[in-house]
């Protein structure tokens, strides 16, 4: 290849992957890449440009063939029209184009570092919510009526009620759910106390296997790990199912504030909690479901899980201390807890709201960079860019 040949790599699958050649350049492509080599009319950077816009890519998307992976010929990119201005107006576009997208890079650069300022800033919340720092000021101005350890005497109480109206433990032995070992963990503020997820919680399990012969075009809702990798319960994409008879779903169906944690596969530790009412909705194999005492419990759950100074860490040393990646119910059942005051839990979860709400959301900065290139693009190829 030589300096300025432009590659297109396949022209297969979304035939986004385009570079212009540096200099001192002598490797040969693979039967994988197209090399487009202007001729003496056609200014490198501005053929570059050309091919790497929607209207290029979208020409050749219909043209692709095969599915392992889907590709297009070489005569199918040659037999494309390239709008040919004077190479002087080639050149002017050209270095217009490169401006303008070195200032959007500028400015992506700096949002990304934005980003990474505030990512950085919702883990130092988070920490501070689960280890008490955030409301030190409150405890020393709010004398507990009610201690963490208080809460805990009346959530296992209420526990233990709750079993025993159950007609089903008629003839059954209740078992106390089994504290936290204490040994390595570190002092809590006055007035805390920990507590494991057993003791805060009815049910701790995970999803049924073998679901996915039951996939439907409507049904039930089946929450997968993917409906939690942000750390949140998203359904704006959802999967369906067609319960069987003979499942498992009274025991994996979803009520409106369990707390739901991925227990294998790449998001293993995504957690989300369910905030509204769900019809009719189960959990997969690879979704973790604990049924708080309280709705309250359940917030804190999931604020507790996200945090580092928190159970974040345990989770993710749990999760990647050998093999692939997964928890097992243990593993979340077992997890301590760090347990406050009924109304310190409220001041805690008013505080990090308020503060996540003053924090702008840049999840926008690849899509934007994106959009802008494209948009400039487009300007520049119906002759707008310059005069």
């Amino acid at each position: 290849m030589q300096t300025g040949d432009t590659v297109l790599s396949g022209v297969r699958v979304y035939l986004r992957n385009i570079v212009m050649v540096p200099a001192n350049t002598v490797d040969v492509a693979s039967t994988a890449f197209c090399v487009l080599r202007p001729g003496p009319d056609l200014d490198a950077r501005f053929m570059h440009r050309w091919i790497s816009s929607d209207w290029f890519i979208n020409a050749l998307i219909p043209l692709q063939r095969g599915n392992s992976p889907p590709a297009v010929l070489d005569a199918d990119v040659r037999s494309q029209p390239v709008p040919v201005p004077p190479l002087k107006v080639q050149k002017r576009v050209a270095d217009r184009i490169d401006s303008l997208f070195a200032e959007i890079d500028e400015g992506e650069a700096a949002l990304a570092e934005a980003r990474a300022g505030v990512e950085t800033y919702r883990k130092s919340l988070l920490k501070a919510a689960v280890t008490g720092e955030l409301t030190a000021d409150w405890r020393a101005a709010n004398p507990q009526q009610e201690t963490g350890e208080d809460l805990l005497q009346r959530i296992l109480a209420d526990r233990r009620a709750r079993w025993h109206a159950d007609r089903k433990n008629a003839r059954k032995t209740y078992i106390e759910p089994t504290g936290p070992d204490t040994d390595d963990l570190p002092a809590l503020p006055e007035g805390w106390v920990w507590a494991s997820v057993q003791q805060l919680s009815t049910l701790v399990t995970s999803g049924s296997r073998g679901w996915s012969e039951y996939y439907a075009d409507s049904g039930s809702l089946f929450i997968r790990a993917a409906n939690l990798n942000q750390d949140r319960l998203d359904l704006s994409e959802v999967a369906f199912v067609q319960v069987p008879t003979n499942s498992e779903g009274a025991r994996t169906k979803v009520q409106q504030d369990d707390f739901l944690i991925t227990i294998t596969g790449a998001n293993v530790t995504k957690c989300g909690v369910v905030t509204d009412a769900l019809a009719d909705a189960y959990v997969s194999q690879h979704v973790g479901l604990v049924r708080p005492v309280t709705a309250e419990i359940g917030r804190y759950l999931y604020l507790w899980s996200r945090a580092y100074g928190g159970g974040k860490q345990y989770l993710e040393d749990a999760a990647y201390g050998a093999g692939k990646p997964g928890l097992n119910l243990p593993n979340i059942y077992e997890m301590a807890v760090a347990l406050p005051s009924f109304a310190e839990i409220a001041e805690i979860e008013l505080r990090v709201q308020h503060a996540q709400d003053r924090v702008p959301e840049a999840d926008f900065i690849g899509s934007l960079g994106s959009q802008l290139r494209q948009s400039i693009l487009a300007a520049a190829f119906r002759g707008e860019l310059v005069a």
